[in-house]
């Protein structure tokens, strides 16, 4: 499809915050490109916290959680309910009258792929990773490469369908002096110094086999204060409050808290004012990466869509015997030094990939 024809677009991205950040680059070179494009997008609403203001982007959708997930249960509930599945595929019903040219789908979820198909748009396209369920629904699908440098690589190939080439991988994500001010203000209460350099720690993780051990995550935290001289902020959702608690209560260096306390954008802005961000395969690794503070992540060996980013540095589990195990409860294959060393690759590096 020529992208002179494209007069209203719509995005699609719910499941995850990685998709949302990795996507604002496609809309914003979609923008550059067709300025006239109308661009809407349906998102979850940590996704519509983050895209506040993104000027590429005319309007907001967060898809709302239907009352009908707290009285429903089991599969249905798990196929429909998650993930604000049912929202986004009513938001796209509700949608129709806006006659979109092209729907994108960046979740490759049938559900997602179903939400673009609700539209009427003529032209719905996916990325490389889009599942087969999915591509039932799409017209379009980018092709996959061998290898990937950005994660929004993935996405901006969609872009190639429409025959428009990008210019930049960069994500755009403006945080406010506002979301500075008001990041810098918690930590202050929690003992870190305007300008002192620390360290942000994020565990938390509702699928069970991204999950790394709390004591190796305390014993990290101790060695960054010993070795570095940076003390730790632990960083999560109200609903990970217990795992963080566990983390500082088996931690001799006593990190601070932020459980449930921060929005999502004073979240982003914590990791943008944090020297080095460790954690798990969560959407804040995205949002650490598109704030350029540099990141170590551990990730199990049986992670599909392995894409990394120049800013991340992965520390993967390594199967004893060679083969790849099917997805368990939590990664157990790499230790507090496995992550100290990949650490200790940013923390000697003269090498700042932050523009101050």
């Amino acid at each position: 499809m020529s992208g002179d024809k494209i007069q209203r677009v719509l995005i699609i991205s719910v499941a995850s915050l990685r998709s949302t950040v990795a996507g604002t680059a496609l809309a914003r070179e979609l923008k550059k490109r067709l300025p006239k494009t109308h661009i809407d997008w349906i998102t979850s609403p940590e996704g519509a916290e983050l895209l506040q203001s993104h000027p590429s982007v005319d309007r907001v959708i967060a898809a709302p959680r239907p009352l009908a997930s707290s009285i429903t249960n089991g599969l249905f509930r798990r196929a429909l309910f998650k993930d604000h599945r049912a929202g986004a595929l009513f938001a796209a019903w509700s949608l129709r009258s806006e006659q979109y040219s092209v729907a994108i789908d960046l979740d490759g979820e049938w559900w997602s792929a179903c939400a673009a198909w609700l539209t009427g748009a003529p032209y719905r396209l996916g990325g490389a990773f889009t599942t087969r369920a999915a591509a039932l629904f799409l017209t379009h699908i980018a092709q996959p490469r061998d290898f990937y440098v950005h994660s929004s690589e993935v996405f901006l190939d969609i872009l190639g369908l429409l025959q428009i080439r990008p210019h930049s991988f960069e994500p755009l994500f403006a945080l406010s002096a506002d979301d500075i001010e008001a990041a810098a203000s918690i930590l202050e209460r929690c003992g870190i110094a305007r300008g002192q350099l620390f360290a942000v720690i994020g565990p938390g993780t509702d699928t069970p086999w991204k999950r790394w051990p709390a004591d190796r995550f305390a014993e990290v935290a101790d060695r960054l204060l010993v070795e570095y001289g940076l003390p730790s902020v632990l960083i999560g959702s109200a609903c990970h409050r217990w795992l963080l608690e566990r983390i500082s209560a088996r931690s001799g260096s006593l990190p601070a808290n932020l459980a449930g306390r921060t929005t999502i954008r004073q979240a982003a802005a914590v990791l943008r004012l944090a020297r080095i961000f460790i954690g798990v395969d969560t959407g804040l690794v995205s949002i650490a990466a598109a704030v350029r503070t540099p990141s170590v992540v551990v990730r199990s060996c049986s992670s599909p869509h392995q894409i990394s980013d120049e800013r991340v540095s992965v520390v993967v589990e390594t199967p004893a015997d060679g083969v790849v195990p099917e997805r368990r409860p939590g990664i157990i294959g790499v230790s507090a030094q496995d992550v100290m060393s990949a650490v200790d690759g940013w923390l000697s590096s003269p090498i700042s990939w932050r523009s101050k």
